[in-house]
């Protein structure tokens, strides 16, 4: 006997814990450092369900009635699988207008999605503002962290951890303190996987490092900025190693994708150097050392047609 019934029929409903994957999203993951193939999930309606620390996925969209405030109850070390549903926030504060803070280094938020079309976290507010400002430890796996059109879309003033996911479609112009459209870094950003790409800054459009930036895969292409930098405007410490790439990002449409100002701000490759497959466009200052940890261009290039990189 074969028939129809409602699509709500199946639907998930909260509290289930029938929501089996790795940390990472995946059901066939191979392992690694933190990985967790059996990891057990359990249904939730709404972020503000979490009261202890845990494995959660979304049944449904949230729509946020206030700021997602961690640590929250005794909830300090929380894994949320978007499950391909959307947490949007369109409210504002009068101090710290952000929709996920992450208040201190006691919390650790890990992000990850199982779906093949992601979910996404967003912003829209007139307001400038944040999607997430994170002063714990940010663990992106899989998801979308997009569509904040007054601001970047996340803040890292502490420890950001991206192996995969997308930060794209952030604005972040037209404010004093405007810097970067995807990502501002004002403490340590690791970067293995993901993208960063069609993000709009005053600055930069891609990341604006004042911390430690340390690379080693994933792209952050097609970003732009108004001023200095399409892809990377490093005024600190920044790593490259494996296979980066940053391509394709401009300042009023000029290739612009790592820029090193003239104050002696360099790209240092680390490990064991670049690999096949990076690409960095590097604009510096004619006669200045740029890149240091090695002999090589290999994976490298110069974004001005009229300079050339020499070891």
């Amino acid at each position: 006997v074969v028939g129809f019934l409602p699509l709500s029929t199946f639907s998930e409903s909260a509290g289930t814990s029938d929501h089996i994957h790795c940390v990472c999203g995946k059901s066939d993951c191979d392992g690694g450092t933190g990985h967790d193939k059996t990891a057990e999930w359990i249904g939730i309606d709404d972020v503000f369900d979490i009261t202890t620390s845990g494995n959660y996925y979304l049944t449904k969209d949230v729509k946020l009635s206030g700021q997602w405030l961690l640590p929250i109850d005794k909830a300090t070390d929380i894994n949320l699988c978007l499950n391909g549903k959307t947490i949007s926030w369109s409210g504002s504060q009068s101090v710290h207008n952000y929709a996920i803070f992450i208040m201190n280094d006691s919390v650790s938020l890990t992000i990850t999605d199982c779906q093949k079309y992601v979910g996404k976290i967003t912003r829209t507010n007139a307001s400038d503002g944040t999607i997430i400002f994170n002063d714990g430890t940010l663990t992106l796996f899989n998801g979308d962290i997009s569509g904040n059109n007054t601001g970047e879309g996340v803040f890292n003033h502490n420890i950001f951890n991206m192996y995969g996911g997308t930060i794209q479609n952030n604005t972040s112009t037209g404010k004093y303190y405007s810097t970067g459209g995807g990502v501002v870094n004002d403490g340590t950003f690791n970067m293995t996987g993901g993208t960063i790409t069609g993000n709009v800054g005053e600055s930069c459009g891609g990341v604006f490092n004042r911390g430690t930036f340390n690379m080693s895969g994933g792209s952050i292409t097609d970003n732009s900025g108004k001023e200095s930098s399409g892809g990377v405007y490093n005024i600190d410490t920044l790593n490259l190693s494996g296979t980066p790439v940053i391509t394709d990002n401009t300042v009023d449409g000029v290739k612009n994708n790592v820029y090193l100002r003239s104050d002696g701000k360099k790209v240092t490759v680390v490990d064991d150097g670049l690999s096949a497959g990076a690409s960095v466009g590097l604009t510096g200052t004619l006669d200045k050392t740029i890149v240091t940890g090695t002999t090589s261009t290999t994976g490298f290039f110069c974004n001005n047609a009229d300079y050339d990189l020499v070891s």
